[in-house]
């Protein structure tokens, strides 16, 4: 039993330390979000809305009820915490807003090829299965507890959410699913190297989660060492 603990623990966990800054942020995103009464959505396809400014970057922050709200604090509780220390802090925050940005125009574009009618979106359930498919896809083990596989995991979390948010458009959680195909290791590298510019030196290292350790070392660390052998040495 603890061996099979110890595989789901590989397959969604990491050792990297350091506080998840990211999906606090999120988490705490929404609540205020819907605590504020603050409504954000997307009307996409033929017929639909053009978007207001809010709602292009709140509409996967936002919420119309509880229950939705409830099921993306879960989830996000679950699962955001073994993606950003999978990736890292600042990895897993641009994959999250790249997500929610070019999840909202291949669906739009995937309504005007096909030729469906317009469609109302909102709620993080389908950024998180973009993410989630992407975790599973860059998975070394081919099953989950030896008896699942681990390809398979998207679809159930696809299957679970219609199931319990019924007015979700399916459609858009296909795409997402597509979306986190996509996210090779790769990409996902040339996003965790950002990590080196400038902006993330005024934070402390223990307030996210590193990448590498590497790229927060003290410089001048070698030098005081071998400073301080040729003093003891004379």
């Amino acid at each position: 039993m603890l061996g099979r603990v110890l595989s789901a623990r590989s397959l969604f966990g990491s050792d990297r330390p350091g506080f998840c800054l990211v999906t606090f942020a999120l988490i705490t995103l929404m609540l205020l979000i819907y605590a504020g009464g603050i409504q954000a959505s997307l009307s996409v396809g033929p017929g639909g809305y053009f978007p207001r400014f809010r709602d292009v970057f709140l509409y996967a922050l936002s919420h119309d009820d509880s229950p939705s709200l409830l099921i993306s604090v879960v989830l996000l509780l679950l699962m955001g915490p073994c993606q950003e220390r999978r990736w890292g802090s600042v990895a897993f925050l641009f994959l999250s807003i790249l997500t929610m940005a070019t999840l909202s125009f291949i669906y739009t574009l995937v309504l005007f090829v096909g030729g469906g009618e317009a469609s109302r979106i909102c709620g993080y359930s389908a950024t998180q299965l973009a993410l989630f498919t992407a975790q599973c896809r860059q998975a070394t083990q081919r099953r989950l507890l030896r008896c699942l596989p681990v390809w398979f995991l998207p679809w159930v979390y696809l299957l679970g959410g219609l199931l319990l948010m019924p007015g979700t458009p399916a459609l858009l959680h296909l795409c997402a699913i597509c979306i986190g195909h996509s996210y090779h290791q790769p990409f996902i590298g040339t996003l965790q190297e950002l990590e080196e510019t400038r902006v993330f030196d005024f934070i402390p290292n223990w307030l996210y989660v590193p990448t590498s350790t590497r790229f927060r070392l003290p410089t001048f660390a070698t030098s005081q060492r071998y400073c301080k052998s040729i003093t003891l040495n004379f």
